[in-house]
């Protein structure tokens, strides 16, 4: 069982199901949980191929707040995640609580953190940006092609399907198609994941990023989800809500947030 204290030695995900007894009334799970190998600052790998992101940092203070728990994370493409998941060889995982994850997963009531997509990011100088400049609402936008990524349920559920789509493996190739290739105008995006992948780039002369209000609930909660064969999962789910909850958490979540935003 890996040591909450040693949350950076991450093992990788076995065949071997999640560990659960009871000790007196005392619940210990271990929790395989998986993530995006390249959502930074989510969730990423390095260049050394260490675990990095806010999702290690917040689940590392989490279970920090609930003894009885242990974990192990693992960072694989997003969609490859997912499956894991589905499939029941990994047990959790973090992310928007989409109709289509609820038939796999079960999910805390509170969010583990909450991001927001509000807005638009496209090239500065390319033939669109007077539009994406002035638009105030996706109709607006409806003859333009967003680079989407694939597997993205919150862009599924939130974007009008009426928007021409350009699919990615992932939104750090959603940049490329509209900054390098152009194939694609415009992207909705976190400014701070669009930041971080300007800067690895060369993007930053290029690339413009607006703050719009017409995208709805763009501010997306991150919710713990959990296998729903995961042993005494309804206890299990309650002990993580209150975690989420403490005020222990919730400082600790406030200065890592505030902390990624000044990077």
């Amino acid at each position: 069982m890996i040591s909450r204290r040693h949350f950076l030695q991450y093992t990788l995900l076995g065949a071997a199901g999640a560990s659960f007894h009871s000790e007196a009334d005392r619940l210990v799970q271990t929790l395989r949980f998986v993530g995006a190998s390249k959502g930074h600052p989510i969730s990423y790998l390095d260049d050394q191929q260490q675990v990095r992101g806010l999702l290690p940092e917040l689940l590392y203070t989490l279970i920090e707040q609930v003894p009885e728990v242990n974990y192990q994370l693992s960072l694989h493409p997003w969609a490859r995640a997912q499956a894991l998941v589905k499939q029941g060889a990994a047990d959790a995982l973090c992310t928007y609580p989409s109709d289509e994850r609820k038939e796999f997963a079960v999910f805390c009531r509170h969010p583990l953190f909450i991001w927001s997509y509000g807005y638009l990011v496209y090239r500065r100088q390319g033939p669109e940006a007077e539009r994406l400049e002035a638009a105030t609402s996706f109709e607006d936008l409806a003859s333009l092609r967003m680079a989407a990524e694939r597997g993205s349920s919150w862009e599924t559920d939130n974007i009008p399907a009426f928007i021409n789509r350009v699919y990615a493996t992932s939104q750090e190739t959603a940049l490329h198609l509209i900054l390098l290739r152009k194939t694609a105008d415009f992207c909705v995006m976190n400014a701070i994941q669009a930041s971080h992948y300007a800067r690895k780039h060369g993007y930053q002369e290029s690339m413009a990023i607006r703050p719009v209000e017409f995208i709805p609930n763009s501010k997306i909660p991150f919710h713990i989800g959990v296998k729903k064969d995961y042993p005494n999962l309804p206890t299990l789910l309650d002990r993580l809500d209150n975690a989420i909850m403490s005020p222990a958490y919730q400082e600790h979540r406030e200065a890592i947030m505030t902390a990624q935003s000044s990077l």
